[in-house]
């Protein structure tokens, strides 16, 4: 499972397995594994829909997506951002799921502009 979460979430399932190697992947198969051999948390309680909430984020949001993503995660980031007062969406090149573990600039340059106090 772990393996496959990896691909899916590292790697992308447009990608071939092991696509992001070495230290991160190491560190991506450690957390995750950790995750998966806790118990499991108990039942799921019925929670109103994040959708109908959106607009009440009342704080700049910044969502990125990555180009080998899951191909419905734009859509649903582009709907987020139609949805979500002073948000903006950054689209990166030639990533998956989890971008700033790739060490990718274009990710590391937007969450730092996006930090970076106006002046």
């Amino acid at each position: 499972m772990n393996r496959l979460l990896a691909w899916v979430w590292l790697d992308s399932p447009a990608a071939p397995e092991g696509r992001v190697g070495g230290a991160v992947r190491e560190l991506f198969l450690d957390m995750n594994g950790t995750a998966l051999a806790n118990p499991h948390p108990g039942e799921k309680r019925r929670l109103e829909s994040a959708w109908d909430q959106l607009d009440r984020i009342g704080v700049p949001t910044l969502l990125l997506a990555g180009e080998y993503d899951l191909p419905d995660l734009l859509p649903v980031c582009q709907r987020a951002v139609e949805r979500i007062p002073d948000a903006r969406l950054v689209e990166l090149p030639g990533v998956a799921h989890l971008p700033h573990l790739e060490d990718d600039e274009t990710c590391l340059s937007a969450i730092t502009n996006f930090l970076r106090p106006s002046a």
